[in-house]
């Protein structure tokens, strides 16, 4: 039965999972929002995390690519059925309750961005174990069915980029997490 969107609890080990986070990758940096690369900005209003990249073509983000691509697979191939051509950038993600840390409603497809290929896949990774902070729950657009028990470290949530998402505020402790794109043709 096809799905807007499709969840794996659990599913990466937890030694996985300190695999994942040990990998060396950019400085952690406040997170921007924007269209494109050279329209972003800092805006609180909108986005409080910080992020970090794994370089493209990186031995890393290879690594990560084996973890994440067999999920991008099955779920394109029972629910969305998209052409893909390549993973667009693995970002590491970190929401900190001391900088009231969320990230309100948002697409990942740069829809204005002239390009021969966009984001059309999306996939979160939970590397924080669900006791290690409270708020800081993903969320889809009110109008979706809510996807349900993903806190748990090592779950994979996959879903088209164009969906309306958000994740809320954390109150307490931190929220670590990968966020992947997968890319094809644009849409027509």
């Amino acid at each position: 039965m096809r799905s807007m969107w499709h969840i794996w609890q659990g599913a990466l080990s937890s030694s996985v999972c300190d695999e994942i986070q040990s990998l060396p990758r950019s400085e952690l940096n406040n997170a921007s929002v924007g269209i494109s690369p050279e329209n972003t900005s800092l805006n609180q209003d909108i986005r409080r995390s910080r992020t970090s990249f794994y370089p493209y073509n990186s031995i890393e983000a290879e690594t990560l690519n084996k973890h994440i691509l067999p999920f991008v697979t099955l779920a394109n191939k029972e629910n969305f059925g998209f052409a893909l051509n390549n993973f667009y950038e693995l970002q590491y993600t970190e929401y900190h309750s001391t900088e009231q840390g969320f990230y309100d409603w948002h697409q990942d497809i740069i829809w204005l961005q002239p390009t021969e290929s966009q984001r059309k896949i999306s996939v979160s990774i939970q590397l924080s174990d669900d006791d290690q902070y409270e708020g800081g729950d993903f969320e889809f657009n009110k109008d979706l069915p809510q996807p349900s028990d993903i806190r748990s470290r090592g779950s994979v949530i996959v879903f088209p980029s164009f969906l309306y998402h958000r994740v809320t505020e954390v109150t307490k402790g931190t929220r670590k997490s990968i966020v992947a794109w997968y890319e094809g043709a644009n849409f027509n």
